[in-house]
């Protein structure tokens, strides 16, 4: 088929391939109103250094306690990411049955370090109240792990996580965007529906 013969092809079906594409559009924002509603939910941790071996490089001890905490930040995140952590975090929360399988803790939980001691943690959830529970277990897990992975000589934690209460914002989709966005996509269905058309009355006989 030629450029021409397919330009020819759309030309023919242009009202088909439209009403197609304004049907899309219509269902895809009348979709995205039906949705359950989401919830987005970002927590903020703070690591700070509370308990310090003592040390004589006491010119060094700012920069030093930066760099450890810069570290820290770090496994936090790496936390985060591990099953094992984002099972405890939904089970201490009251949802167990939130995750089913190894690909659900996958992006569970979206960490960030934004300094050497400020992290963001986001996730989303069905409803305000869960996020606020979840947030809750995910200080909590972290803190507990902070206490019991690094202790000084005296069995003091050496950081101490401060979080803020959490940011949640129900989830708005765009009805001008949704409804662009089906457009497109009906365009390219018509398209191909006219396409598809045209080639089996052809090949028919």
């Amino acid at each position: 088929m030629t450029f021409f013969a397919f330009l020819k092809i759309i030309n023919q079906n242009k009202v088909k391939i439209i009403a197609i594409a304004m049907i899309v559009g219509i269902l895809s924002v009348l979709i995205t109103k039906f949705l359950p509603a989401k919830y987005d939910a970002s927590v903020a941790l703070n690591v700070i250094r509370v308990n310090r071996e003592e040390t004589g490089d006491y010119q060094y001890d700012g920069f030093y306690a930066i760099q450890a905490s810069n570290l820290f930040a770090e496994t936090i995140v790496s936390w985060l990411e591990t099953p094992a952590v984002v099972k405890e975090i939904y089970e201490q929360s009251g949802r167990k049955d939130a995750v089913l399988s190894l690909s659900d803790f996958a992006g569970a939980f979206k960490a960030k370090k934004l300094s050497s001691q400020n992290i963001t943690v986001k996730f989303s959830s069905k409803t305000e109240e869960e996020a606020k529970t979840i947030a809750s277990s995910l200080v909590s897990v972290v803190e507990k792990k902070s206490q019991a992975s690094l202790e000084t000589s005296e069995k003091e934690a050496v950081f101490e996580i401060k979080s803020a209460d959490p940011v949640i914002i129900k989830r708005n989709y765009d009805a001008g965007i949704t409804f662009f966005a089906g457009l497109i996509t009906g365009l390219a269905l018509g398209i191909l529906w006219a396409a598809g058309r045209n080639y089996f009355y052809e090949n028919r006989n």
